[in-house]
């Protein structure tokens, strides 16, 4: 099977492979919110397809500095290491429903701002048409 040798600065951290159907990966991941918060990850996880509904497997996950170096050799293997964890994944079927029940959430809340729009529609229309009466008064009274 295909496997990632997974390596930090030179020490060997993890060996990743998963038959058959699968995804394999391995990444290097800046992230920053502008601020002080800042991560820098490596990680090697997969996805393990070969039963119904799968599973997210994890191997590994660095924290990095700079200056660090990242090796990940591709290479062919009869087996790996376990994974340190693996979580079911969701099924096709669970999936759908997420995407029903968001998209029903999506329409609730699209239905109340609209509604909330409607009654603000509704007052300011009432408040033009007061001033309008008033201004009507007004250029009436005066001679």
């Amino acid at each position: 099977m295909i496997c990632f040798e997974f390596s930090v600065n030179g020490k060997r951290i993890s060996t990743a492979g998963i038959p058959s159907h699968a995804v394999l990966s391995a990444h290097v991941t800046w992230a920053s919110d502008g601020r002080k918060r800042r991560d820098l990850v490596a990680s090697l996880g997969g996805l393990d397809s070969n039963e119904e509904p799968g599973y997210h497997l994890y191997w590994a996950e660095r924290r990095l500095k700079v200056g660090d170096t990242v090796e990940v050799h591709v290479v062919e293997a009869p087996r790996c290491d376990a994974p340190r964890s693996r979580r079911r994944a969701r099924s096709s079927v669970e999936l759908q429903n997420m995407a029903s029940k968001s998209y029903r959430s999506a329409i609730t809340r699209h239905k109340k701002q609209r509604a909330s729009l409607d009654r603000e529609i509704i007052r300011l229309e009432g408040l033009l048409a007061t001033s309008r009466r008033k201004s009507r008064r007004r250029s009436h009274a005066k001679p």
